[in-house]
């Protein structure tokens, strides 16, 4: 190839990189551009938005102003304002509509606008129009309700305007002189976006008195009227709101309302649910009674499954019991919306249930007896929850047979596992009860046993192990998958949940050991060192799955002992130097026998404080000694289970000891010194001296009472070890011939 030709080649390359390049930029220019139009596009609605408020807020006090000083305008006035009126609703569409006054055009009006906005009143939802198809109905609905208004003989924008803010007010004395002249405004639609009623304005503002007069003069079906931007009736409003006497009101007006639902299919129960707080326990109990279980039916189906779940999730387990056993089959129909079924729903809320609440020590002990205020309303939703679970298994047990009931939960495996893991031992009582067959059976390759190890549930664990009874030895030892026994699942690590309910990583690690150790004392001694296919043994799976929390528990144990062992070491100081130092020093005088003995010797005081100083330098000396060795040991897999944890247990109660004993040696010496003169000086500073103790004791005493917990009462299964039968020996301990 000539020079010339690459030359040619290297140029075209060049632009070719310098075209692309300026795509590129182009391209960024182009997108930035674009974002700057959407942001700005934003803006302008926003804006919009806030002048419509702005304009809306003008007109109404425009309305007031009118109203104060011209009560009754002539028809040439009226004429002029409506022409008014609808140019600038056409620009700015802000308010009203109205129905005829007339019979035969208000009956016309009613049903018209019901065809339009309340057009299902099934189970199924209205499904969204075309935007051109909505457009085109709004207009047209609108220009029917502006023929309605010109038939009229009063100004409707003043009229609709001030009545509507009479509603928001609350002020029926306002609206009744309105109404009183013009008596068919009760009947139009107040706001022009949302196209709502004078009913849901009142009810949205919790108005009762208002709500209670209005109703008498409002029509049935009016009732039944749905706003455009929600599909909300009145009824839907008020259960919002949580007002119980204005859904009351509604009710007994016109009883169908409990039965329409929302544009998202919601009825009023459920949206009394969802907005739920604690002041409308009695509206949401109210509203279920007189919701009625007729078709089509709200308890049925994925509608149905979706209001137990929503009740579930807002905390009314005894609705939700009374639900599940009018609707059986909503115990394992799946909730679109949620993307569970109710009994799962159930389980994901251990803190419903005695198992999972967090009560403190006093609390347990005071939980059993009646009539305690403090704790009634809990042990009411414990006692709810209980039903409520109790209920649905007893439901999928009596509805379904064995086959059926293994799928369901086989399609469902995280109700199982959630239940073990949280250990939620309402759930495993009943199914031992109901259900026992599932603790045999495999759910995704798992049964409930090694899920309970793989999850560190103990007390599941146990209670699983109490179920079986003479059949423990037969699935306690059977292969479990690829020639793995439970030993070999108890091998792995715990998950990282279970892990952090432990302090520190040598105390994890003693509890992965202690598990570990549990579970091979109830299986057959053959099984111990059984290899599974390939070729791993449990003990070599413990040791590669925990040896970064070896390296962990190592750490944490040296750290711990050298921030102790610097505080033990300057106690010992402190107490050697005061041998040598007594308070009120030694006798000087070398011509007497008592030459260098202490001054204040055989007094009381005096042997308090040797006493207190010797115990302090011994137990601090000790405490060093006990760290040190913490230091120099082997930090084995086996010796997180007793060695290590019984040298620290041994390490910080010396170094508390030494501690409060230096404390007691000061405040000794103080007292020796003073007393004859300051008596109120060393008591006082003798009790400031306990307070390093309450500090100590407060910081160090639960990781200290548990450590001592996990390592002397931390055997885990004891009571279900495996024992080897007698060889050569029947049943009966008869030898056989």
């Amino acid at each position: 190839m000539s020079t010339k030709e690459s030359g040619d080649d290297h140029h075209q390359e060049t632009l070719c990189c310098q075209l692309v390049k300026s795509q590129q930029i182009m391209l960024g220019k182009l997108v930035e551009s674009q974002s700057r139009l959407v942001e700005s596009q934003s803006r302008l609605v926003e804006s919009q938005e806030l002048m419509f408020d702005k304009l809306d807020a003008m007109l109404c006090k425009l309305v007031e102003y009118q109203v104060s000083i011209q009560p009754q305008m002539t028809q040439t006035s009226r004429n002029t304002i409506d022409a008014n009126s609808n140019h600038k609703q056409g620009e700015e569409g802000d308010i009203v509509g109205a129905n005829p006054s007339s019979e035969d055009v208000v009956s016309g009006g009613v049903e018209e606008i019901t065809q339009v906005y309340d057009d299902d009143d099934d189970d199924e939802q209205r499904k969204p129009l075309e935007a051109e198809e909505d457009d085109h109905r709004e207009e047209k609905l609108y220009k029917d309700l502006m023929i309605a208004f010109n038939q009229e003989d009063f100004d409707p924008i003043i009229t609709i305007f001030a009545l509507r803010q009479a509603a928001v007010e609350g002020d029926w004395g306002k609206a009744r002189k309105i109404l009183k002249q013009y008596p068919t405004a009760i009947k139009y639609l107040c706001t022009y976006r949302s196209r709502e009623t004078v009913l849901h304005v009142a009810a949205e503002h919790e108005h009762e008195v208002f709500v209670e007069e209005a109703l008498k003069l409002m029509p049935l079906e009016l009732l039944e009227f749905r706003d455009q931007r929600r599909g909300l009736t009145a009824l839907h409003i008020a259960a919002i709101a949580g007002n119980l006497k204005i859904a009351e009101m509604l009710v007994t007006k016109n009883p169908r309302v409990i039965q329409i639902r929302s544009i998202k299919g919601t009825l009023p129960l459920e949206e009394a649910v969802l907005a739920f707080t604690t002041g409308q326990r009695k509206t949401v109990e109210y509203l279920y009674s007189v919701t009625k279980n007729v078709e089509p039916s709200p308890f049925t189906g994925s509608k149905g499954a979706r209001l137990l779940v929503n009740i579930i999730d807002a905390g009314f387990y005894d609705i939700a019991t009374s639900i599940v056993w009018e609707s059986p089959e909503l115990v394992d129909e799946i909730s679109p919306e949620h993307g569970a079924c109710g009994l799962e729903w159930m389980i994901q809320r251990p803190f419903a249930f005695l198992s999972g609440s967090r009560l403190t020590w006093w609390q347990r002990c005071i939980y059993s007896l009646p009539r305690i205020k403090q704790l009634s309303n809990q042990k009411l939703m414990h006692k709810q929850a209980a039903t409520l679970l109790f209920g649905m298994l007893n439901l999928l047990h009596m509805e379904n047979g064995r086959s059926d009931v293994e799928d369901f939960f086989g399609a469902n495996p995280n109700i199982i596992k959630t239940a073990i893991r949280n250990g939620t031992v309402e759930f495993v009582a009943t199914v031992i009860q109901d259900l026992k067959y599932l603790v045999w059976c495999e759910i995704k390759g798992q049964t409930m046993i090694q899920v309970a190890i793989a999850e560190r549930s103990d007390v599941v664990f146990n209670l699983l192990c109490e179920s079986i009874g003479e059949q423990k030895a037969t699935i306690l030892s059977r292969d479990y998958g690829v020639g793995n026994t439970l030993l070999h699942d108890a091998a792995k690590l715990a998950p990282s949940v279970q892990l952090n309910k432990v302090s520190g990583a040598a105390l994890q690690m003693q509890r992965e050991v202690q598990w570990f150790k549990g579970v091979e004392n109830i299986i057959p001694e053959k099984n111990r060192f059984k290899r599974n296919k390939e070729g791993n043994t449990a003990q070599s799976i413990f040791t590669e799955k925990h040896k970064d929390l070896v390296e962990k528990g190592e750490k944490w144990l040296k750290d711990t002992s050298g921030s102790c062992m610097v505080v033990a070491a300057l106690v010992a100081t402190i107490a050697f130097a005061a041998v040598f130092t007594v308070p009120g020093g030694n006798i000087s005088d070398n011509t007497s026998t008592k030459n260098g003995i202490p001054v204040f010797l055989g007094k009381p005081a005096f042997t308090i404080f040797v006493v207190a100083d010797a115990l302090s330098l011994f137990s601090s000396i000790s405490s060093v000694l006990m760290f040190l060795a913490i230091y120099t040991s082997r930090y084995a897999e086996g010796d997180f289970l007793k060695s290590l944890p019984q040298k620290l247990i041994i390490g910080l109660a010396t170094l508390f000891l030494s501690m409060a004993t230096i404390l007691v040696a000061f405040g000794t010496a103080l007292f020796i010194m003073l007393v004859d003169q300051y008596l109120w000086v060393p008591i006082l500073l003798a009790s400031f001296s306990g307070v390093p103790l309450i500090l100590f004791a407060w910081l160090q005493l639960p990781l200290f009472l548990e450590m001592i917990r996990s390592t002397y009462w931390g055997t885990l299964f004891w009571e279900h070890r495996y024992i080897e039968p007698s060889v050569g020996k029947t049943d009966n301990g008869k030898k056989k011939n």
